[in-house]
């Protein structure tokens, strides 16, 4: 399965993407269902560079490359209840 984690600037919320291969029509990508995820305000900040990513350069199109760190997604749901886990690994320096 197909999960991300996503942030739309344009409505500053993060939203969990899940691909949907039920839907997938033949020689194109399987349809994304989108639901909106609540970031806890201490994390918002890291969690949206994560998803981001940094921009390293542009392509010979002159369109930008981005970096991404690499993350896992999982939902678990609890009494009834989904939650998303992000793990990933923090830089640590020094």
């Amino acid at each position: 399965m197909n999960i991300h984690l996503t942030y739309d600037d344009k409505t500053y919320q993060c939203y969990v993407e899940i691909a949907n291969p039920l839907g997938q029509q033949e020689g194109k990508h399987a349809p994304r269902l989108r639901f909106p995820v609540s970031v806890p305000e201490k994390y918002e900040e890291e969690i949206i560079d994560l998803v981001t990513g940094d921009p390293v350069g542009v392509n010979a199109k002159g369109k930008p490359i981005i970096e991404y760190q690499p993350y896992t997604v999982e939902i678990k749901r609890k009494n009834g209840e989904y939650y998303v886990h992000l793990i990933y690994e923090e830089e640590v320096y020094g």
